[in-house]
Order: structure tokens, then C-alpha cells, then sequence
């Protein structure tokens, strides 16, 4: 019987390719997030800040910090879980590059999220 052969009984191996479609995908900046937890997933709203001219009791107008999240993504805590370790190595890969990459607080009032908050 010849090498290439396969053997009685045995399948023979399929191939499958791999096409990565990004042709519908719709690029946000997102310089703000946050996360919620449900029993079988997690939700990540993604955003950005902006500042917008509100108005206050009197009517004048004052400038307000507005977080918009246009986006939300819902997945399985193994996604999640997988997501982080990619998005970890990634840092780590640039840090060890390029040197550590500061985390901007937001400003001097800010304050430190806690997770279930989201980050700034």
C-alpha cells in the first residue's frame, strides 16, 4: 500500500481555510469603558467622553462631561477570559518594546473605578 494511502477505516483528512470578513466592520475610537456582570455573560459598553454645553437650573449655559457608549458587546466569561489574555500579551509586547505605558487618570478629581464601573 502506498504512503499517501489512507489506511481501511481511516477518513481522510479535510482542510479547512479560514476567511476573516471585515467588510461590514465599523471602526469606533473608544477611549472609555465599562463592564457589567450577568451569571452566563458579560457585557462591555465601549465609548468615548465629550464635552457638551448643557444648561443648569438658571439657564446658562455649562460645559458637562458626557460618556457615551454606542457600543455594547455581550459574550460567555471564556470569551471574556480569552479577550484579556490576548489583550494582556499585547500590552506586554509593546511595554517590553516601547517601555511602560502610563494610565492617564483622567485628571486630578478623577476617580479610581472599581470594576464593575468601567475605567476612564
Amino acid at each position: 500500500m502506498a504512503d499517501n494511502e489512507p489506511n481501511a477505516g481511516e477518513q481522510p483528512k479535510q482542510t479547512m481555510q479560514l476567511r476573516i470578513d471585515t467588510s461590514n466592520s465599523v471602526t469606533q475610537y473608544t477611549n472609555i469603558f465599562k463592564f457589567s456582570r450577568l451569571p452566563e455573560e458579560v457585557l462591555l459598553d465601549i465609548g468615548m467622553t465629550a464635552v457638551d454645553i448643557g444648561a443648569n437650573t438658571e439657564g446658562k449655559a455649562v460645559p458637562q462631561m458626557v460618556m457615551k457608549y454606542p457600543t455594547r458587546l455581550v459574550m460567555t466569561y471564556s470569551t471574556a477570559k480569552r479577550m484579556a489574555i490576548s489583550f494582556a500579551g499585547l500590552v506586554k509586547e509593546y511595554e517590553d518594546k516601547f517601555g511602560p505605558i502610563p494610565i492617564s487618570s483622567g485628571g486630578s478629581n478623577a476617580k479610581q473605578a472599581k470594576p464593575d464601573e468601567g475605567s476612564e
